[in-house]
């Protein structure tokens, strides 16, 4: 189930629509099921994990210099303050910060 999981996030990430409602009908379990479920392989709430799998993909691409607003769009945020909200959360920085402390060749 762990891996089936995975695979079904790692595929539908980056879809803003995306989310448990989602997993627990791809799965063919419900809601509350899958919740339960995944808190206990995981270690996490799916919320949780969806959240990170997109910030690790946002921080990749913008390590690559891409633009933060094509950023938040391409790791499936469709608003820029959620992003900015959820990137800040999970890195302790804001995107532009988190640039300017790992990127190095930006000046």
């Amino acid at each position: 189930m762990k891996e089936r999981i995975i695979e079904i996030v790692e595929r539908n990430y980056t879809n803003p629509q995306f989310d448990i409602n989602s997993l627990a009908s791809e799965m063919g379990f419900s809601r509350i099921y899958i919740n339960t479920k995944f808190n206990f392989i995981m270690g996490c709430s799916p919320h949780e994990y969806l959240e990170k799998a997109r910030i690790n993909k946002a921080k990749d691409l913008l390590l690559e210099e891409n633009k933060i607003i094509d950023v938040c769009k391409s790791s499936g945020y469709s608003n820029k303050k959620t992003f900015y909200l959820a990137f800040k959360r999970q890195t302790g920085n804001t995107p532009k910060e988190f640039v300017l402390l790992n990127c190095e060749t930006c000046d």
